[in-house]
């Protein structure tokens, strides 16, 4: 087994050791070459270590499971998009941060993982990753104008029929 005397996603700047199983007559042999029992990793990859028996003459070998170590990963969050990005007003559009362990929302939005967007304007967000905060690219939302139509009040005295009419900004 290979233990580690911290967690593999490292900053710049940053070393981790990997330790295998010891024992006195055993032999290392880690995937960057390296023959002792503990290594000290600077540098993103895939490591592993073949530990082989000695004792008696005996050769038997055992190789570890992989350990992946990330060096200042690049932690961009995604947003996605529930609805249309142009909508009338009154409508929303939900955008959705892939996962972090913080959230901030530009104008406004909130530190939530998601935030409902019902004004027009760029909306992007920030997110804590292991090394540095990170933020999305820019997604623009537009709200058109939904005037509420102007009309002229009707009264009827008796049952009957009555025109009405309505005028407003726009086509629809």
């Amino acid at each position: 087994f290979i233990t580690s005397n911290g967690p593999t996603v490292l900053c710049a700047g940053q070393s981790l050791d990997l330790i295998a199983t010891t024992g006195s007559s055993y032999a290392y042999e880690w995937s960057t070459g390296e023959q002792t029992p503990q290594i000290s990793i600077t540098s993103t990859g895939t490591y592993m270590v073949r530990i082989t028996d000695t004792n008696a003459g005996l050769a038997c070998s055992s190789v570890s499971a992989v350990v992946d170590v990330q060096v200042s990963p690049d932690e961009t969050p995604e947003v996605s998009v529930l609805g249309e990005l142009k909508f009338c007003q009154g409508e929303s559009v939900t955008l959705t941060s892939s996962a972090a362990s913080a959230y901030q929302w530009s104008n406004g939005l909130g530190n939530n993982q998601t935030a409902e967007v019902t004004e027009s304007g760029s909306y992007s967000v920030t997110t804590t990753g292991a090394c540095a905060d990170f933020t999305s690219t820019v997604i623009d939302v537009e709200v058109l104008a939904a005037p509420a139509p102007v009309a002229n009040d009707v009264t009827l005295l008796v049952p009957g029929a009555a025109n009405l009419s309505a005028s407003g900004l726009g086509t629809d």
